[in-house]
């Protein structure tokens, strides 16, 4: 932070920048973090599992002097914030937000509307009912039948749930409504943009795949972690064409090697957990669950695997992992970067210089580059 404060003073940057400072919610498997008294932690619905830091500096944007501010806010507030706040044109959207704007607490001009809102954990794969919080000022109501006031016990030792039956029947009320209103669309995965012109390439991770499958550390991606096969990711194709693929195991930015163990350190100097060196000889990419296609890496140094595909412009789901020179399933491409190929020479250039195999899979066609 530091760093990042002198880059802004050195730019004649930092008056008009907005900060916001944000952390994690806790550590997992039973790290010992410092968590100021809450109870529970990362994947428990208790305060200590779900509550984080949220700071806010904006010199010019005449926010007031430095103070706490207590009211019940969630991260969806962020959002509207940053509409009201910048004074941008708000879409219409098909739905309101979840969240409001926070400026009138930014900018001491009042207090929020009276809300409630609920903190659903989302399960590996599936989302479970109660396995919630509701909020409601300092009010939390934590499954189907804990009620706590956080403001005299911020630990939440003392379920209080038969001395307000009243408040725990209003909390319950407004989860339920919610549930319903949502239950139905919980199976269906929001799919990630492709080929939308305010983004030319997209990185697809091993963190989007469905059903549980995801791999969302460096260690489990290091560690070969995940579906021999890969896992499934959903896209909504904005803009049917030709787009190049590249299939790595590494962030791209490290340039790795794909049979290698990966980096022992990051940028700061912390050690990282070894990983594992793997045979990687072809690389595999399945359309909508289709036969996949493969391609062999160019050299023994190659950093990632590339191939072309042409998608359709709707809803699709990609798989892409990696195989060995028997063809045998190693793990899955942590890392899936897609970029539209929209020179016509370019694209009829790799056609005629490299091998090229089409495959008809019904709307979609399938080359691979080797």
């Amino acid at each position: 932070m530091a760093r990042l404060n002198q880059w802004l003073i050195d730019r004649r940057l930092k008056e008009n920048t907005i900060i916001i400072y944000m952390n994690d919610n806790g550590g997992t498997g039973g790290v010992n973090v410092y968590n100021a008294g809450m109870r529970g932690k990362k994947g428990e619905v208790y305060e200590g599992g779900h509550r984080a830091v949220c700071f806010f500096r904006w010199p010019a944007g005449k926010l007031g002097t430095g103070r706490t501010i207590t009211a019940a806010t969630q991260v969806q507030d962020l959002l509207p914030t940053f509409i009201d706040l910048l004074k941008f044109k708000s879409p219409v959207p098909t739905k309101p937000f979840d969240g409001v704007s926070l400026v009138p607490l930014l900018k001491q001009k009042g207090a929020l509307k009276d809300r409630m809102f609920v903190v659903q954990y989302g399960g590996s794969s599936h989302p479970e009912k109660y396995f919630s919080c509701v909020a409601w000022n300092q009010w939390r109501l934590v499954g189907n039948n804990e009620l706590y006031n956080i403001r005299s016990d911020p630990a939440q030792q003392h379920n209080i749930a038969k001395e307000h039956p009243e408040k725990l029947q209003q909390m319950l009320a407004v989860y339920n409504k919610w549930w319903d209103a949502n239950e139905k669309e919980m199976d269906q995965f929001v799919p990630i943009v492709i080929g939308a012109p305010q983004q030319s390439s997209v990185v697809l991770t091993a963190d989007f795949w469905a059903n549980g499958d995801y791999v969302n550390t460096q260690w489990k991606v290091a560690q070969v972690q995940g579906p021999p096969a890969g896992g499934t990711w959903h896209i909504k194709v904005e803009q049917e064409g030709w787009y190049k693929a590249e299939l790595s195991r590494w962030p791209f930015h490290l340039n790795q090697a794909l049979n290698t163990a990966g980096i022992t350190q990051a940028v700061g100097g912390t050690p990282l957990r070894t990983g594992k060196s793997l045979p990687v000889e072809e690389g595999c990419l399945s359309v909508n669950e289709r036969t996949p296609v493969t391609a062999v890496k160019k050299n023994a140094q190659a950093t990632l695997i590339e191939m072309t595909v042409k998608l359709s412009a709707k809803d699709n789901t990609l798989r892409a992992w990696f195989r060995d020179g028997k063809g045998k399933d190693l793990c899955g491409s942590y890392y899936l970067r897609l970029t539209p190929i929209t020179d016509e020479s370019l694209l009829q250039s790799r056609k005629n210089n490299t091998c090229y195999l089409e495959l008809q899979t019904g709307l979609e066609s399938i080359s691979i580059i080797n």
